[in-house]
């Protein structure tokens, strides 16, 4: 009973110093509470730890002797306890060198020990000189791999030999990361270093298709008298798992189709974490999914496996003479898996056993488990502008609209002085992640007696992935632009194509990289004012964004475009230009800047330039993703470039880099009018 007892006491300790490295902030409250209910904690001893810089960091924090300096006033050290740690100091010392390499340290403890009675007493004093020698280095290494890894199996079972195009494919895998292994030759030798390189290879290798890869054997030896270390590995990979069929569940609403063609893998193919990982996140960006998560559980395999052994054993068995000697037994841990399937596969196929008509180990299923978006989703706002005053909004999405495999988005704005309607219709994603797109949106807008009526139309397909977009669209668009001189109609019909780029550490919450957009197009314009004719336009924008010292975030903005027509072709208001507003000039309305005519009413311009320049740092540790922003904005629209003349402002910003983007809130002195303006915005990558 008192070893049990020991036991339980044991093993409460051990549970309690987990709890506290998992949660530290808890173990010092803890420790401080432990403290005051026990007394005021005091400093026993002094320690001196002589040593290079980082060797002495690593024994002031580890060594029993830095651990026990301070101690409850009621419960100090004894002399004696003392002395235990000042001898028990050079063996601990030693053992934390060596994970750095250091086999010859030379170690001494001084304890000054004075006498507690006498009048001077002070703190005693413990001084650990190290003299660390020289650093053990890496002088050979040996990285081999058995499995099939080393021996591709065919992925045709009826095939004598594997591919040569796999053969050489392996070879290549195996120099790469014979290459890329953490600890090479001549390199200094580090506990962290060498097992940092071990679970680096060993991620590489499930990663890259061989989920039940293991080290064989791992040893690194060492020699004491020339500081140097042999490395000698084995990589047992295992069998190459092969992608095999799609098994969802969570699908209530959406036919499975929807989720086998962003598959991107054809059945067969070697897995990748990277195919996994691709496959979730096209999912996602399909906006049909809530949640989605993409997985082979190759646990499932290795059962299949041993049952499969089992029943070639009961199979030769029973076809085995009386006087038969026994089976030798199923391969255990000492032999791959891929051996076991090999066996199992050889003898099925002349054993009454019908053999499986795909192997476990070279087509693994792939999981996916979905949860389905609502099928329809009602956002209403309600916002306040300092120009145009109150409005109201409502945004309805309906993911399969009379039950068809479509997604339809609907966006109704009205105000006093802008009102809109659009509506976007689009098909689920097609294998490639391409969409086929039909998009109308019509607009009305009031301001000091002008009218301006647009209707804007697109057909087109575009196609998202994570790094690059591109789109394909036919526009139509009609205008009535109503003054109190005059009134204009105006169209265009024109084919464009835009591309978008990203090289960014996240799309969301950007801190590095940069991201452009050029859109390209072509057409025909017609006007109740002015000439018909054939124009060109052309539109970029590029985004940069730059870690700067201290921790300070740059970001820089530039924006470009222009139409090519001649001077006497009407153009309806949409395809003209105009700046200003939150993503554009701050200080200014909503495309508050461009040309107007000789009435003041805003006419468009047919080129356009607008910049920006911010740096950001952060307001708090404590909550290091609230930002405080400084910024300088310039733009403005015109007829030509000759006739181009920036508008600029500057102002302070406060920024939240939130899971759903940077939520924005900008306060901007607009130069021209002298006047601030507040904006509000939540800023993603393009």
């Amino acid at each position: 009973m008192a070893s049990i007892a020991l036991l339980g006491l044991s093993g409460c300790s051990t549970l309690q110093e987990f709890r506290d490295s998992l949660n530290p902030k808890a173990a010092a409250e803890r420790q401080a509470k432990a403290a005051q209910s026990s007394g005021r904690l005091v400093a026993e001893y002094k320690l001196v730890v002589i040593a290079p810089a980082k060797l002495r960091d690593l024994l002031e924090t580890h060594l029993d002797l830095a651990r026990f300096r301070s101690a409850p006033e009621d419960q100090r050290l004894s002399p004696q306890e003392l002395r235990r740690l000042s001898s028990a100091a050079p063996q601990q010392a030693r053992a934390l060198l060596e994970t750095e390499g250091f086999f010859n340290a030379q170690i001494e403890v001084e304890n000054s020990a004075p006498d507690a009675s006498s009048e001077d007493y002070q703190r005693p004093v413990i001084t650990v000189r190290v003299e660390p020698g020289p650093q053990a280095k890496v002088t050979a290494l040996t990285l081999s791999f058995s499995g099939e890894l080393l021996e591709p199996v065919p992925a045709d079972a009826a095939a004598s030999a594997p591919e040569p195009r796999l053969v050489e494919q392996k070879a290549r895998q195996r120099e790469r990361m014979l290459a890329d292994w953490g600890l090479q030759v001549s390199e200094p030798f580090t506990q962290g270093e060498w097992s940092g390189a071990k679970a680096a290879m060993l991620g590489r290798a499930r990663a890259q298709g061989y989920p039940l890869a293991r080290w064989a054997s791992s040893a690194a030896r060492v020699d004491t008298q020339s500081n140097s270390v042999e490395l000698n590995l084995e990589l047992a990979s295992g069998p190459l798992f092969r992608l095999g069929e799609i098994k969802i569940t969570g699908l209530n609403h959406l036919p499975a189709s929807v989720v086998e063609r962003l598959a991107g893998f054809e059945p067969g193919e070697p897995y990748t974490e990277r195919a996994m990982l691709d496959f979730q996140e096209r999912l996602l960006r399909t906006t049909l999914f809530d949640s989605a998560s993409v997985d082979i559980r190759p646990e499932n395999a290795v059962v299949e496996i041993e049952e499969i052994a089992d029943a070639v054993d009961a199979a030769a068995m029973a076809e085995a003479p009386a006087s038969a000697p026994a089976p030798a037994p199923a391969p255990t841990s000492t032999a791959s898996v891929g051996e076991a399937m090999a066996e199992a596969a050889a003898v099925l196929t002349t054993s009454p056993i019908a053999p499986p008509t795909v192997s476990p180990a070279t087509a693994s299923p792939v999981y996916v488990q979905v949860k389905e978006a609502p099928r329809q989703q009602v956002t209403l706002s309600v916002g306040f502008d300092t120009s145009s005053g109150p409005r109201i909004g409502a945004d309805y999405i309906n993911r399969q609209p009379f039950g068809l495999n479509l997604r339809s988005r609907t966006k109704l704005k009205l105000g006093s002085q802008e009102s809109s309607a659009d509506v976007e219709l689009s098909s689920y994603p097609l294998a490639d992640m391409q969409r086929n797109v039909m998009a109308l949106f019509v607009e009305r807008l009031s301001k000091d007696g002008t009218v301006n009526s647009n209707l804007r139309a697109r057909l087109g397909r575009n196609r998202e992935t994570p790094q690059q977009d591109r789109t394909y669209f036919l526009e139509i668009l009609r205008s009535r632009d109503e003054t109190p001189q005059l009134v204009t109609n105006a169209g265009a019909v024109s084919a464009n194509v835009q591309w978008t780029r990203r090289r960014v550490d996240s799309t969301l919450r950007p801190t590095r990289g940069y991201t452009g957009q050029l859109l390209l197009g072509a057409g025909y314009a017609d006007s109740s004012s002015a000439d018909n004719g054939g124009f060109g336009r052309g539109q970029l924008r590029v985004y940069g964004y730059y870690p700067l010292p201290a921790g300070f975030y740059g970001s820089a903005r530039t924006e470009l475009g222009q139409i090519f027509a001649k001077d006497s072709v009407g153009l309806p208001e949409k395809l003209r230009f105009r700046t200003g507003g939150d993503e554009s000039v701050r200080g200014y309305g909503i495309d508050a800047l461009g040309p107007v005519d000789a009435f003041g009413n805003p006419t468009g311009g047919r080129v356009q330039w607008s910049g920006s320049l911010e740096i950001a740092h952060g307001l708090m540790e404590s909550v290091p993703d609230l930002l405080g922003a400084v910024f300088v904005d310039a733009g403005q629209a015109a007829f030509s470039w000759n006739e181009l003349r920036p508008a600029t402002s500057a102002g302070l910003g406060l920024h939240y880099r939130s899971p759903l983007g940077t939520l924005r809130l900008d306060y901007a002195r607009a130069t021209e009018t002298k006047t601030w303006r507040l904006h509000f915005s939540v800023g993603i990558a393009l």
